[in-house]
């Protein structure tokens, strides 16, 4: 209930003969405009009651406000956020999560809190300043709403207030629903005296509003108001805490936010019996918990209301918890919070602590019941999460809806619609997708190293239509793809590592050269270090990165010294490091050379096809290139199932320092060969409609010789099927290189179909068209005339190229407008000189 809220609203019978002058201005508008307040006229009202007052204006502000007379009311009620771009911590979600409103409190995004101006200064929309007098209303005094009982009246207010489960943190009362609440509380003050008199008595209303305070001084203002009801205690840094600990017997709320320094509350909650308490929510600044373990809670919590407990602090609670969320737990402080309960519908882990490997099966099974949830989190690092374990009967959970873990759960989920597990292998994700055949959103993760565990049945999801592996391929997306069955799927994506495979033909130079610097080890250890990190760079461009990124903490010198001054080198670390790195090298001189990642794709894609029970046929495929990754896009069954394969060349930003570089700036290597093989696995598509956009060839990323360019035309050869090709440079700026080599008419042989998209922001000839007439002029002499060339956007085609097309093609359609009618030039001119032979376009 936003805004004003008009007497006519809460009783029909006296909505005639209302005047208030608040008609045009909103609740909240009002607040932070009104200048100064002062008192109104005390007017006889029909409402009022024998010992009734009506105190005025000033005393109204003094509940919201320290001082009255100060120009902007509740400035310390809905004081701006002080990290309104601090959210919750929690990635974002592919599926639906309840947060209680906490993310939408902290967004930035809305109208900000309006600040003090000062006098002379003009807001952009000025609004009419309120008359002291509100209302002259000459009713009855047997009007209706008078009959009310205190104790409806106030149902009807809770009503108002919002007697709900969102988190009063963050920008709740500056930018969400908390600042509508208290300006129609503001107003339902000032309408009059009676309804004034009645707010004041009750005591459930001010508890629930007690949040807002932000000062110690308007807590105190409120705090008698409240008397008996429940409290909703919000601590802050700016509110003295001591008054709040003193309340905790009161409390149906408690709230911590990122506003609140990390306090004492586990032995001050432990311990206690707080029989109101329906809520407990503690996530303070998360830069003071420790990185550490934090001190393990010795007593419980009893409470026998409670119904949600999200908190950042170790706890032990005994109370009908339905929705339990712990973050910065180690593994025994998770069993001990989970032990007494046995009513959980909503369990959120987050952010474990410790380096304990836990088997996420057993740890579940602590729980006093995990029979009834509906929704399931467990956020956890690779190295934190074990293997299945199969041992023993699988978890029943037949209610439960969304499962997101960051490892393998032994679970009989019925119901799941929903699942996000990741750090597993193939033959792990194949057995907990048995029992969840009404699974129709599912994201992997594989665990390293990979695993070639034998997997012997297909496993049927007929309910499943998203299918999202994150990660780079492997074996494992091939293992899982051939043994899976899903027939209704419409959506399949996956990342590819295009890059060369690891060439063992260049390890032994390298190894002869950290030979040498072991024999110079004594004298120069700088000079060690410095062939250390050569032979470092050469393993990464030879292909062999785990062996190089071991090689790091020796090679790689801290800036300073913790203790203070340089760092020496190490002379241990460094002989230690150059043995690790020759066994190493020793194991992977053995090793044949592997084929390069395009044959693996190959499997993947006729994997995708066989699981949606598709032929290798009819398939149309588009290449893309957004600037970090080229993504080639696969279209089936009239574009209803859709496979996207993205090729990052760009690495992610939250790689460890000293690997941000680019993927394929390997020495022979480049994206022009990342793209030859992964398109060497897509011509198992046998593709019918390309569609290329912009120019999937990098002129800066390509190998000296142009070997990576002849290969790419070999492996273009496979699409012998091609029939019709869209190269779109709507946002193409240079030349296109792929364009080019269409010029050979060994390439798609087949092709009777061209289409060409102009650039949207050319309006002249470029090159684009210069190698256009090439390669139509090439591809007619070598006996390959196309059928039917079509150029289609905004593009000045002038005569004598028109002509030199006709000539060279069996048709020539040019659905295209003048790129000049825009400019000053067409208007004086009236027509494009260029354009004018086509006549009226």
């Amino acid at each position: 209930m936003a805004g004003i809220i008009h007497l006519s609203q809460l009783d029909g019978q006296i909505g005639e003969g209302v005047e208030t002058a608040w008609a045009d201005v909103t609740a909240i508008d009002a607040l932070f405009r009104l200048c100064p307040v002062v008192a109104p006229e005390i007017t006889t009202n029909g409402w009022a009651g024998e010992g009734d007052t009506w105190p005025g204006h000033a005393d109204i502000a003094r509940i919201f406000h320290d001082d009255p007379d100060d120009d902007v009311v509740l400035s310390v009620w809905a004081r701006p956020y002080p990290l309104p771009w601090y959210s919750s911590g929690l990635a974002p979600t592919p599926y639906d999560d309840d947060d209680l409103g906490l993310v939408a409190n902290n967004g930035v995004w809305g109208p900000r809190t309006p600040r003090l101006r000062h006098d002379g200064w003009r807001e952009p929309r000025t609004f009419t300043q309120p008359s002291a007098t509100l209302m002259h209303i000459p009713l009855p005094e047997t009007a209706s709403i008078t009959k009310l009982t205190q104790e409806c009246l106030e149902e009807v207010m809770l009503f108002v207030v919002g007697d709900d489960d969102r988190i009063p943190l963050g920008e709740y009362f500056t930018n969400g629903r908390g600042r509508e609440i208290l300006g129609d509380l503001y107003s339902l003050l000032r309408t009059g005296p009676w309804l004034y008199a009645s707010l004041m008595n009750m005591p459930r209303i001010w508890g629930i509003v007690i949040a807002a305070a932000q000062t110690t001084d308007a807590w105190n203002h409120v705090r008698p108001r409240v008397r008996y009801a429940p409290l909703r205690l919000v601590y802050r840094d700016s509110v003295d805490s001591r008054l709040l600990d003193n309340e905790l017997m009161h409390a149906g709320g408690i709230y911590v936010g990122s506003d609140c320094s990390l306090g004492n509350f586990t032995p001050v909650l432990g311990g206690s019996n707080l029989p109101h308490l329906r809520m407990l929510f503690i996530q303070p600044d998360v830069r003071g918990i420790p990185t550490g373990a934090q001190p393990s809670a010795t007593q419980h919590l009893n409470a026998s209301a409670l119904n949600t407990c999200e908190v950042y602090v170790p706890l032990i609670v005994h109370g009908p918890v339905r929705r339990l969320g712990c973050t910065f737990y180690t593994g025994d402080q998770i069993r001990d919070i989970l032990r007494p309960l046995s009513t959980l519908l909503r369990l959120d882990i987050g952010n474990i602590v410790g380096e304990e490997v836990l088997d996420l099966t057993s740890l579940l099974r602590e729980a006093g019941s995990v029979a009834h949830l509906t929704f399931l989190r467990i956020r956890c690092g690779a190295s934190q999460s074990a293997a299945l374990n199969t041992i023993g009967n699988r978890l029943v959970m037949k209610d439960l809806k969304t499962l997101d873990v960051g490892g393998a759960v032994w679970v009989n989920a019925p119901s799941t619609t929903f699942a996000r597990v990741f750090n597993v292998h193939a033959h792990e994700a194949l057995a907990m997708a048995k029992l969840m055949p009404l699974l129709e959103r599912l994201h992997l993760r594989w665990r390293l190293p990979l695993d070639d565990f034998p997997v012997f049945e297909t496993l049927h999801l007929g309910a499943l239509t998203e299918l999202y592996l994150a990660g780079d391929m492997s074996e494992e997306t091939e293992t899982f793809l051939s043994h899976l069955d899903a027939p209704a799927i419409r959506t399949l994506q996956l990342s590819c590592d295009m890059r060369a495979t690891a060439n063992p033909e260049l390890l032994p130079s390298i190894a002869d050269n950290i030979l040498v610097a072991l024999q110079t080890l004594g004298g120069d250890p700088e000079g060690t270090r410095a062939s250390l990190a050569d032979a470092q760079s050469d393993l990464d461009n030879a292909g062999y990165g785990d062996i190089s990124a071991r090689m790091d903490d020796a090679v790689i010198p801290p800036l300073e010294h913790p203790a203070g001054g340089d760092e020496f080198p190490n002379m241990v670390a460094l002989r230690a490091c150059a043995l690790r790195t020759l066994h190493d090298i020793n194991i992977a001189k053995d090793t044949p050379k592997a084929p390069h990642a395009g044959f693996l794709l190959e499997r993947v894609v006729k994997s995708a096809l066989r699981l949606a029970r598709l032929p290798a046929t009819g398939i149309d495929i588009s290449i893309e290139n957004d600037g970090r990754s080229l993504d080639l896009r696969a279209h089936a069954r009239d574009n209803t199932y859709r496979m996207r394969f993205s090729m990052h060349f760009v690495p992610s930003t939250f790689l460890a320092p000293g690997t941000l570089r680019h993927r394929y700036t390997r020495a022979g290597d480049s994206v022009t060969y990342g793209l030859a093989r992964m398109l060497f696995g897509f011509a198992a598509f046998n593709p019918v409609h390309v569609h290329v956009k912009g120019d999937p060839i990098f002129q800066h990323t390509l190998v000296d010789g142009g070997a990576d360019v002849r290969e790419l035309r070999r492996v273009l050869l496979r699409f012998d099927s091609v029939q019709n090709l869209h190269m779109d440079f709507s946002k193409q700026r240079a030349a296109s290189k792929f364009l080019s080599l269409l010029g050979d008419g060994n390439l798609f042989p087949r092709l009777q179909h061209l289409l060409v998209t102009a650039p949207s922001y050319h309006d002249q000839f470029e090159t684009i068209w210069t190698t256009l007439e090439d390669v139509i002029a090439d591809r007619d002499a070598a006996g390959h005339r196309l059928p039917l060339l079509v150029i289609k956007g905004r593009l000045c085609v002038a005569e004598a190229y028109a002509g030199r097309l006709e000539n060279a093609v069996g048709c020539l359609r040019l659905h295209t407008r003048c790129g000049r009618t825009d400019s000053m030039a067409a208007v004086m001119l009236e027509e494009c000189q260029v354009c004018r032979w086509r006549g009226p376009m």
